[in-house]
């Protein structure tokens, strides 16, 4: 069994994968074997052997050890998942642990971080007032894009068959929500639904079927995630929008979109994070020493486990890497699907910019926590620990109701899903764009007076695969 954690920070030796508080991963090198054993006797991976193996690991790693609930009978439980959301049960009434603790796939983790590969139709719904599903991000390389559905797209009707196609109306209240969210989120290749959907641009309805393929999650779009803002005289607002810290391609495309950015004298920045909901915390950390010229050797931020483990305590500091930049001012654009990683980044930052960092969209999702991935590789288990916490350079943590009250500016902004993203004509961007040029928002209400106003719920699968959890923050 191998220790692996979700903050770069910790990294030792071997790179692992881990997501840490939805923030990112990094994995430090084996620790003394593993923890847990094997438990139940005979069969190393029948249910009751997995079990005893959580229970150790939990007990072990787990952050806050006096919230676990150790009186939980396994027995009662027929899965592991629903094993471990009972030892954790106080956490999660606390709101200190909302999902972050989980069991997944070794093989189809490393996969996504390796390939960063998913399978389902490549599309990110919502549902609004009157549950009526909306598209607010499509991905190029999935097939839903192939068929011409794209950002704001409407699913008038869905089904199995041509036969029982129904509106997502009358799914949800024959069937329920997690029907519907299943329909939507298959976990298998070749599942095929049939549809009828309306594009932005068009007032009449397309007949189609859709069916789920393995696709690449591309963590820049090639379509709006770099972009130069005009400025007047001065040189552009740099723009990007990064959907995941979860890909090996992550660091390479946020290379070649600073070089872009050096290129043009960009000092002043935007930084789209609305849907992403963390990854490697390696690449959170090689993102702030993009962001860190004149900074190199400060903190960027500080990792702690708990007093038993705080051997494995460290700290990040900013790196010497090329077409780093200095910048002047940074406008997050964030909603309550940015966390972990996004976070982290946006909380490090906000320590030395101050008032020249604004948040702008919604607050936050609130996870200022971190995973350890622990595996049990001849059961093909990765236990995803809740083990560490995250603080900024000047100790700002514990932020699990979101990163707005830590941040002087703040200001409430629509995620227009009938916009394109990477244009000023977005409001959240554009309220964004005019921080990053000018400093203020003439028109800003602060996300506090705002809450409470969002018209979209985000839908998600009963039993995500590791590739939809990246993509719905679900880490």
């Amino acid at each position: 069994m191998r220790f692996i954690r979700s903050t770069s920070i910790l990294c030792i030796a071997a790179m692992l994968a881990s997501c840490g508080g939805s923030s990112g991963t990094t994995t430090p090198p084996p620790i003394g074997g593993g923890g847990g054993g094997g438990g139940g006797g005979g069969d190393t991976c029948a249910l009751s052997a997995r079990q005893a193996w959580v229970l150790g690991e939990l007990e072990e790693w787990y952050l806050f050890p006096d919230l676990l609930d150790t009186s939980v009978n396994p027995a009662n439980h027929d899965t592991v998942q629903s094993y471990i959301d009972a030892l954790v049960k106080p956490a999660r009434d606390q709101g200190i642990d909302r999902g972050f603790t989980y069991i997944t796939s070794i093989q189809e983790e490393n996969d996504f971080i390796q390939n960063a590969t998913t399978q389902d139709f490549g599309w990110s719904p919502v549902l609004t007032s009157g549950d009526r599903l909306y598209l607010r991000e499509v991905y190029e390389r999935g097939p839903a894009f192939a068929l011409g559905i794209d950002r704001g797209t409407e699913i008038v009707r869905i089904g199995t068959s041509q036969s029982n196609l129904r509106t997502p109306a009358q799914i949800i209240a024959q069937d329920g929500i997690g029907f519907l969210s299943d329909l939507v989120f298959p976990t298998v290749d070749g599942t095929t639904v049939y549809l009828e959907f309306r594009t932005v641009s068009s007032s009449s309805t397309v007949s189609a079927s859709l069916t789920s393929a393995e696709y690449e999650l591309q963590p820049i779009s090639p379509r709006y995630g770099v972009e130069l803002f005009p400025n007047g005289s001065e040189p552009p607002i740099g723009y990007i929008n990064l959907r995941t810290f979860f890909s090996s391609t992550a660091e390479a495309d946020l290379a070649a979109a600073f070089k872009q950015f050096n290129d043009a004298g960009v000092n002043k920045l935007v930084i789209d994070l609305r849907y992403n909901g963390g990854g490697l915390v390696s690449v959170a950390e090689y993102f702030g020493d993009l962001l860190g010229k004149g900074r190199v050797g400060q903190v960027f931020s500080r990792t702690t486990f708990r007093s038993s483990k705080s051997a494995n305590n460290s700290t990040e500091l900013f790196q010497t890497v090329p077409n780093a930049v200095n910048p002047m001012r940074i406008a997050f654009v964030t909603t309550g699907s940015s966390a972990s990683a996004s976070e982290l980044l946006a909380n490090s930052m906000r320590s030395y910019l101050k008032t020249n960092s604004a948040l702008v969209g919604r607050d936050t999702f609130g996870k200022p926590v971190g995973q350890i991935a622990r595996d049990r590789s001849e059961c093909d288990d990765r236990l995803r620990v809740l083990a560490f916490k995250t603080e900024s350079a000047d100790g700002v943590a514990d932020y699990y109701d979101g990163l707005a009250s830590v941040f002087t500016n703040n200001c409430a902004a629509s995620d227009d899903i009938f916009t394109p993203l990477g244009t000023v004509a977005e409001d959240s961007i554009g309220k964004a764009d005019e921080f990053a040029r000018t400093g203020t928002i003439a028109a800003c209400t602060p996300m506090s007076q705002a809450k409470g106003t969002l018209s979209t719920r985000q839908l998600s699968p009963t039993n995500p695969n590791f590739g939809q959890r990246v993509i719905l923050g679900m880490l």
